[in-house]
């Protein structure tokens, strides 16, 4: 899933967060291919590719309504309307 969002380090900067669900958690297969993405995209750089400003598991996001997700896989990429 993949949603509009304030970054945390910069609150007037909206970026694009990508998140596991939590019902995909105990998909072995799925996770890995979560990492793998994680990891590639941290070696990536180019011009034409989103820059990847953040990635996590296991964390914590805020919700707009005060309320705290966690025990998450996420990836914070640079939002490009």
């Amino acid at each position: 899933m993949v949603y509009l969002a304030r970054s945390v380090k910069e609150p007037h900067t909206e970026v694009a967060l990508k998140v596991l669900k939590k019902k995909y958690m105990k998909n072995d297969e799925l996770i890995y291919f979560v990492k793998q993405e994680m990891q590639i995209h941290s070696m990536l750089s180019h011009q034409n590719i989103v820059r990847m400003l953040d990635k996590g598991e296991n964390g914590k996001i805020k919700k707009p309504n005060g309320s705290e997700v966690d025990d998450l896989y996420y990836i914070v990429l640079e939002y490009v309307p």
